[in-house]
């Protein structure tokens, strides 16, 4: 017999902290963990604004939590790309202005690696990013009974 655990099918902390503050998703290339505020927006391919209403939580088999963010499409690429730097997407908690001047201190909620790809930053061109999802995985503590 399995033994239940604590916090099963609740919001983790890390997902209710995106949800709540997530304002912007980036397209980045070269994205460094190190990176300040102006070397990750000096990064920045393009960006679309983000929402809570974007993001939506479920539990996998093994209780772990998925988080999964929408895709969006129509983008201006602000730079060019190729499939030979390292592409991520960025959740951040500021909005962005057209020159990708900053609401307020930008903070990294998270940043998902996505498959390298070629974008061209001409007149027409788009960004288009598919859903993605991130798995957090839940401690197991078990409860006595």
């Amino acid at each position: 017999m399995s033994a239940p655990y604590l916090g099963a099918g609740s919001l983790s902390a890390t997902a209710q902290h995106i949800k709540n503050n997530v304002n912007t998703m980036l397209v980045v290339k070269n994205h460094l963990q190190e990176d300040t505020s102006t070397q990750l927006l000096g990064r920045c391919i393009g960006f679309f604004p983000y929402a809570s209403e974007d993001i939506s939580t479920s539990l996998d088999v093994d209780g772990n939590e998925v988080i999964t963010f929408n895709g969006k499409e129509g983008g201006d690429p602000k730079v060019s790309a190729t499939e030979g730097e390292d592409s991520a997407i960025v959740f951040v908690n500021a909005t962005l202005n057209a020159q990708l001047e900053p609401s307020a201190v930008i903070e990294v909620l998270i940043a998902l690696d996505v498959t390298d790809r070629n974008i061209t930053n001409g007149p027409g061109d788009t960004i288009r990013v598919t859903p993605l999802s991130h798995k957090v995985n839940q401690a197991r503590v078990p409860v006595a009974t």
